[in-house]
């Protein structure tokens, strides 16, 4: 089968859908707004670039206009449309695509993709990070009311672990996966101090790195020793880095907390052997496939309760689900790691087995075409 994904780029929490559909005879194109050459990998695939026209100015003033009052920033993206030819030959060219998975509806990229699919009756499915129980954002349900996207869409996210499908919004479930070359005898947990471990980019404050660093600083004066990495991709010039930065100055951090730029993905593995637990305090984040990566490689993970990957997180089992940009819970369940280190080893194994069962290759395989016998 020939499966065409359509993205604003290929982010890297789709290398291991695309492998395992590789790996299984099928047919993968990707197709993108642009590239972030250092924050993607393209071991499996080169993502193709839509070539584009420029939008005319009163229509880029009128979009921009548009997303403030949503209160979004302004998207370059959004000011070009799709070159129709261009668009028309890689979906429904002599090659065509047997199905294509659009990721969400904000741009002109997926608006002009499902106008081509629905003239040349391509099958299409929407690919969105909203749970798979909650009706999809107005936009995106009038844009199915008009005939334009499609009805029946994925989403890694899901409130309740017993549910596959949801009728009444044509949701499917589809995991989201992590596949690394690692076996949990690798994981060699350390002696103290505590290894934690930070991953996300430095240029969204909806990470919260600050958050995590204002709990070590209270875990400092209180006398526990651990040792913390942020890794994140930025320019040194970045303003939320240079507030962490100044913020571990101001603090005297600076030998507690080491700071790794744009760490490549194949390097990210020997990260993550490196540390004893993972903490990602984001706030409003739709899923972060890295909370999937830490516990694939063994590691307990901390995340907070307004973090789409929270249901993929045992409370007190696997990891710990923190209150939204609560310094206090935060501190007090890293706490937890330090007074009794041997619950890094016994909630990192589970995690590990956790990941194994329900978000392994096989398992995205089985719900991925379970989701697209139904349209196709």
């Amino acid at each position: 089968m020939k499966i065409t994904f359509v993205a604003p780029r290929f982010h890297t929490n789709q290398h291991f859908w695309v492998k395992t559909l590789q790996e299984r005879g099928h047919e993968v194109t990707f197709l993108v707004d642009r590239k972030a050459e250092v924050a993607e990998h393209y071991e499996t695939i080169e993502p193709i670039v839509v070539e584009t026209h420029k939008l005319p100015k009163i229509l880029c003033i009128l979009i921009d206009l548009f997303m403030k009052v949503q209160g979004k920033l302004p998207r370059e993206r959004l000011h070009t449309v799709p070159q129709w030819k261009f668009l028309k030959n890689h979906l429904a060219g002599i090659n065509a695509a047997d199905i294509v998975i659009v990721r969400d509806v904000g741009s002109t990229l997926s608006l002009t993709t499902f106008l081509i699919c629905k003239l040349n009756k391509i099958p299409c499915i929407l690919y969105t990070q909203h749970p798979l129980e909650d009706r999809e954002k107005t936009p995106t349900r009038f844009l199915q009311l008009i005939g334009l996207a499609p009805k029946y869409r994925i989403t890694p996210i899901r409130k309740n672990t017993s549910h596959t499908y949801n009728e009444s919004t044509k949701a499917f479930y589809v995991p989201l996966i992590s596949d690394f070359n690692f076996k949990i005898s690798e994981q060699n947990y350390s002696n103290p101090p505590l290894k934690v471990l930070f991953i996300g980019k430095f240029g969204l404050r909806r990470k919260n790195p600050l958050l995590l660093l204002k709990a070590i600083n209270l875990l400092k004066r209180d006398g526990f020793v651990l040792q913390v990495t942020l890794i994140g991709y930025a320019n040194q010039s970045n303003p939320l880095l240079q507030e962490i930065m100044t913020y571990i100055n101001n603090n005297d951090l600076g030998s507690v907390v080491t700071i790794k730029r744009n760490i490549t993905f194949k390097e990210i593995t020997n990260e993550y052997k490196a540390h004893d637990i993972f903490v990602l305090p984001s706030i409003n984040e739709p899923f972060s496939v890295s909370t999937l990566e830490a516990m694939s490689h063994a590691l307990p993970v901390i995340i907070s309760d307004t973090n789409g990957s929270k249901y993929c997180v045992q409370h007190n089992k696997t990891g710990y689900v923190v209150q939204s940009n609560s310094v206090g819970d935060l501190r007090d369940h890293l706490e937890q790691f330090l007074i009794n280190q041997d619950k890094v080893k016994e909630m990192g194994t589970a995690a590990n087995q956790y990941i194994k069962k329900e978000h392994s290759p096989e398992v995205f395989y089985d719900y991925f075409f379970n989701a697209l016998d139904k349209v196709i």
